[in-house]
């Protein structure tokens, strides 16, 4: 089976949907890539502030101005569902986009595990 890869998490999803009826229209899986929104459902950013030596803090692939009060406000209603799911955001994160059965693995380039993981 080929396999498609592509940007997808829970912020771009509705968006992918187009993508994802033409893999199968092909007989292709898909591949994610960023589906943590580079580290945006990883939980790290809830309080709103911006780590020292984090990827926004870098400017690398996030920038802090896309650390608006909207997508802050997303991000911690995701978070509050996942943890009525006992899970970490991150985790639930991971479980949205493996749910389909197109999408065949995801890429998650995480810069840390600690920030993954529910404790």
């Amino acid at each position: 089976m080929p396999v498609v890869p592509g940007r997808y998490n829970l912020f771009n999803g509705s968006r992918n949907r187009r993508i994802l009826q033409q893999a199968r229209d092909n007989g292709a899986g898909y591949i994610a890539f960023s589906p943590l929104a580079q580290g945006l459902l990883t939980g790290r950013y809830l309080d709103g502030t911006v780590a020292k030596g984090s990827r926004m803090d870098r400017n690398q692939f996030l920038r802090k101005e896309q650390l608006t009060v909207d997508l802050l406000t997303k991000i911690r209603r995701l978070n509050e569902i996942s943890a009525k799911r006992d899970q970490s955001l991150a985790e639930m994160s991971l479980a949205w986009l493996l749910k389909d059965d197109l999408v065949t693995s995801v890429i998650i380039g995480a810069s840390s595990v600690s920030n993954c993981m529910k404790t």
